[in-house]
């Protein structure tokens, strides 16, 4: 059976239901301990959630992280995602930087489009902006 990049690159999958409970999210990452502060991050108090998934669904829609109606449409979300950027060596070093910088700065994330800390928050399929 053939892999798919998630397995390819050895990440680990995180899927749960949202805060309000309208939606499922899922998230992948080489490190499973940074999905577990990411999820602490969607699931904590709500403005953090709130900025969080508003970033997600606007300025960071290139993270490997997804939103759908059930674990299955936030899954096959994210599968298309990744898959988007298979071959694309300079997207996980962009997510790398974008998932340090999201822990990091967290209060902040309403300005994060705005950011010049970093080119992974600009990212856009291969051209980073």
């Amino acid at each position: 059976m053939k892999k798919n990049t998630i397995e390819e690159w050895d990440w680990s999958v995180l899927t749960f239901p949202s805060r309000y409970g309208n939606h499922y999210f899922a998230m992948a990452y080489s490190v499973p301990h940074e999905l577990l502060k990411l999820y602490d991050i969607l699931t904590g108090s709500d403005q953090e959630a709130l900025d969080f998934e508003c970033y997600l669904e606007n300025s960071g829609n290139w993270l490997p992280i997804t939103s759908g109606e059930d674990i299955g449409d936030a899954t096959t979300k994210l599968l298309n995602r990744i898959e988007k950027y298979k071959y694309d060596d300079k997207w996980r070093n962009y997510v790398f930087e974008a998932f340090q910088y999201i822990k990091d700065n967290i209060m902040n994330l309403e300005q994060i489009s705005e950011e010049k800390y970093s080119n992974s928050l600009k990212y856009r399929g291969g051209n980073v902006k």
